[in-house]
């Protein structure tokens, strides 16, 4: 990472700040402006789209019960309440 107020690079000229350039591997000529979102899933795509390498998405590991979200928990336990009482309705 470089400061462009500190730094001049003939080669480059922002138009505005922050701007991010990509470097591609064996091409340091020709970068790659980003103008996407600020987002981290934006900023995920366009290095998706640009690397060398081939991406592949970290596993994420299964929650156990005791690290579930308490909202979640009580989402479930409220379906799984709802579908009883439409099952006794329905007899």
């Amino acid at each position: 990472m470089m400061d462009g107020t500190e730094n001049d690079v003939p080669a480059l000229t922002p138009e505005k700040y922050p701007t991010i350039y990509f470097f591609k591997k064996g091409d340091k000529s020709n970068p790659v402006e980003y103008k996407g979102g600020n987002s981290v899933g934006a900023i995920t795509k366009f290095l998706k789209k640009n690397v060398s390498f081939t991406w592949v998405e970290p596993e994420r590991p299964a929650l156990k019960r005791d690290q579930v979200p308490q909202e979640v928990v009580q989402e479930q336990i409220n379906e799984a309440e709802r579908q009883d009482e439409s099952v006794k309705t329905d007899l």
